[in-house]
């Protein structure tokens, strides 16, 4: 194997080691998200505080740019986090 092909490979286990860090992470944002589902159904609260999302999404794309991550892409991604969240809080009342 030549020093290419080896640094190919190593670079690759980093990224799906990243992958993996990546997953967990949503996993704990998921998981912390359905904590706030959770006390604010037993408080009477509304389930989505509607500024909420526009500062979440904000801060994402400005930290987006800063990592040099295509800002079209990071939006979608954000997006999605966004609404699945959403969506789940609102399966939750």
């Amino acid at each position: 194997m030549n020093k290419s092909t080896e640094g190919i490979l190593l670079l690759q286990a980093e990224i799906d080691q990243i992958d993996t860090r990546i997953v967990d992470l949503l996993g704990a944002r998921f998981k912390r998200s359905r904590e706030i589902g959770r006390l604010k159904k037993e408080e009477k609260l509304p389930p989505i505080d509607p500024d909420r999302p526009v500062k979440i999404r904000a801060g994402f794309l400005e930290r987006s740019v800063e990592a040099e991550i295509d800002e079209g892409m990071a939006a979608q991604i954000i997006s999605l986090i966004i609404d699945q969240t959403i969506a789940e809080r609102r399966r939750s009342i």
